[in-house]
């Protein structure tokens, strides 16, 4: 059987596998994606970059996401009642990316995979825990029973989403978020850079911005 040319990038090289005639059914595609996947792996696990070469983008990598990981503490504990315990809090939320990062470049199905804490879910852990302190105070509960509802509540909202994204994963179910409607999709990311532009004002000047 003749051997089909390869598709050559800058991280590796795989098989060409696109032909005049596209997949006739859902089962055909999953299939040659898995394939592709799996050459993927293969070419991947021959390579191996020296010892210190890994340990030096390990650096340069923590060097870039370290203080970025820190200023989203902020920005999530914002709100005045987290000032008295900012420090603590930016620790914790250090501590849970470091999590997240090894879990995703562990257990991801691609060999190579970053997983760097993104700021999309910024403004929704940042109202969740505005609106929790608010709440709480209202109802009269104490400074640590506020600080444990909080920190707890962030960490059972963030895993229900994991979980929800892995099912979207498992069930191949992201092409419908291609309904939404463009203007929605740059309206949202639009904010996201406006929300991150004025906290990190607010961060800089120590005013409430």
């Amino acid at each position: 059987e003749e051997t089909k040319p390869l598709k050559t990038s800058q991280s590796c090289s795989i098989h060409d596998r696109k032909s005049s005639t596209p997949p006739t059914s859902k089962a055909a595609k999953v299939e040659t994606d898995d394939t592709l996947l799996e050459e993927l792996k293969r070419e991947f696990d021959s390579q191996s970059n020296p010892l210190i070469l890994s340990l030096l983008y390990g650096l340069v990598n923590t060097s870039i996401v370290l203080p970025v990981i820190m200023s989203f503490g902020s920005i999530i504990y914002h709100d005045e009642f987290f000032r008295p315990y900012l420090s603590v809090l930016m620790k914790l939320t250090v501590v849970s990316g470091a999590v997240h990062q090894i879990t995703f470049s562990t257990v991801s199905s691609l060999p190579f995979a970053v997983g760097q804490v993104q700021d999309a879910g910024l403004i929704f852990l940042s109202a969740m825990a505005k609106d929790l302190v608010w709440r709480l105070k209202s109802m009269g509960a104490d400074d640590v029973s506020i600080l444990a509802t909080v920190t707890i509540g962030l960490s059972l909202y963030t895993a229900l989403l994991g979980f929800a994204l892995i099912l979207i994963g498992k069930f191949k179910l992201a092409s419908y978020c291609q309904l939404l409607p463009s203007s929605v999709v740059g309206g949202y990311l639009g904010y996201i850079g406006f929300f991150c532009g004025q906290a990190g004002l607010a961060l800089m000047a120590s005013v409430n911005v």
